[in-house]
């Protein structure tokens, strides 16, 4: 190529192209696939004059302010110097420097040389190229990258899951064991119940002890009678000091494993306190009258 071919790539690849102009370039391109392979040409021409230094000063300051601007291209023509070097030795070069045909210039070719505005796109072109080409490359090994990480990912996932699996089949084949309960392994009954004999009056000796504790739930008072002689009776709770924490009316006399007959009475463990307690048991007529018949007497403890 001559410095006067060499001149106006330079000049016309580091030009800038108007609306008007970038739509005519790619209307043109898409037209002939020649043009592009022109262009490349085009640019290796000038790439070479730069590492072979067979530019001008002008040139030269016009193509390293114009051209290398990006990464992509220093490295392009950082490996067109390293090429140049490795040529350099004339029986290398001799043997590998391409030999122009005289009348092969293709017509695609003639009109890049024709048209200023064709060389200026086609440089554009190539360096367009050039930048998808290397952002390609890096963005396929990413994704290479990530399938890797998600095949791994999957693959854990699925080791998890079959020892998940073999325990749960561990756990089915594994016996049955029914542990039976004994004496000492039993829970603390919620229900507490207390036999009560009659004539336990407040001047009488020491009472029947209750003793509760936060797990009991419900207290049974027995009250054994001697006589059983009213179709229904009603039981009266007081304390000590003559307050009632409880009263039931109604409640019907039954006979025991011994034939002895009693009144069964159940009020709520928490209506009880620590302290003395005096149970009235009334009779309740056939004209709804309440007569009394005995008193039992009990103390309450708190465990």
């Amino acid at each position: 190529m001559t410095a006067s071919h060499r001149e106006r790539p330079m000049r016309y690849l580091l030009g800038k192209m108007s609306d008007p102009e970038l739509a005519e370039f790619e209307s043109q391109c898409f037209a002939d696939n020649e043009i592009f392979e022109e262009l490349s040409s085009l640019e290796n021409d000038l790439i070479d004059s730069y590492v072979r230094d067979e530019l001008s000063a002008g040139e030269r300051q016009e193509f390293e302010e114009g051209y290398l601007t990006s990464p992509a291209r220093r490295a392009h023509v950082e490996f067109a110097r390293a090429l140049a070097g490795h040529l350099s030795d004339p029986a290398v070069s001799a043997a590998t420097q391409p030999q122009p045909v005289p009348g092969t210039k293709s017509a695609a070719s003639s009109f890049l040389f024709q048209t200023p505005i064709m060389r200026v796109a086609m440089g554009a072109l190539a360096v367009a190229m050039l930048a998808a080409t290397t952002w390609l490359i890096a963005a396929n090994r990413q994704l290479h990258r990530d399938i890797d990480s998600l095949q791994a990912q999957q693959a854990e996932s699925w080791q998890k899951e079959q020892a998940l699996r073999r325990q749960i089949a561990d756990l089915n084949t594994q016996p049955r064991e029914t542990t039976v309960p004994t004496h000492h392994d039993l829970p603390e009954p919620d229900i507490i119940s207390l036999v009560l004999t009659p004539g336990m009056g407040r001047s009488s000796g020491e009472p029947k002890a209750l003793v509760l504790s936060p797990a009991i739930l419900m207290v049974r008072l027995q009250l054994l009678i001697a006589h059983d002689d009213y179709p229904a009776y009603q039981a009266t709770v007081e304390t000590a000091e003559g307050s009632r924490v409880w009263r039931k009316k109604g409640i019907r006399s039954r006979t025991g494993r011994e034939g002895a007959r009693s009144v069964t009475l159940g009020l709520p463990a928490e209506a009880l306190k620590p302290g003395d307690y005096l149970v009235k048991l009334g009779g309740v007529t056939s004209h709804d009258r309440i007569e009394d018949v005995e008193d039992y007497r009990f103390v309450v403890a708190i465990r």
